[in-house]
């Protein structure tokens, strides 16, 4: 059984079995907000699992070093997405209509590429909120996301290792 935990206004958390958090996504929103920038991506899931008015770094350099990404575009701040406020950066970012789910972000901050990154986002987009396995058919995501060192893939079936 699901329960969403309903915070004024926005909503980006569920709660499921009373202990395990979830963050929902939608990850064509995330695209394009991003304007379909892999750094973009990887910084707006990451502000959406710290959470809507919170902040997510104390400066540009460490919130670079600590996702791995090469830039943090302008168009983030100037479309409301991130807010600065005088050496702390706010998310401000939400998803209007969930329609996938994470539970473990820690793949954020892994060193890997953000069109890596941004790959298992769509990856994780094709499971639906209703779906709680680890695991998707593989004919739901085409052959080119099958590599990628964040999810297994055999038998015809893409498990996505860091969910639980």
């Amino acid at each position: 059984m699901v329960s969403t935990a309903r915070i004024p206004h926005k909503v980006n958390l569920t709660l499921t079995d009373a202990t395990k958090m979830s963050i929902l996504l939608n990850t064509l929103e995330i695209k394009k907000a991003a304007k379909y920038n892999f750094d973009a991506e990887v910084l707006l899931t990451f502000a959406l699992s710290v959470g809507y008015n919170r902040v997510i770094s104390n400066s540009f350099l460490t919130l670079k070093t600590k996702l791995h990404i090469t830039n943090i575009p302008e168009h983030l701040f100037i479309n409301g997405h991130l807010k600065k406020y005088g050496k702390k950066i706010v998310s401000r970012f939400t998803i209007e209509e969930p329609q996938c789910y994470m539970n473990n972000p820690s793949w954020l901050h892994y060193n890997i590429s953000s069109k890596t990154k941004s790959d298992y986002l769509y990856i994780l987009g094709q499971r639906s909120l209703h779906n709680k396995n680890r695991f998707i058919p593989e004919h739901y995501v085409e052959d080119r996301y099958w590599k990628n060192p964040l999810i297994k893939h055999s038998d015809r079936i893409i498990t996505l290792i860091l969910e639980k």
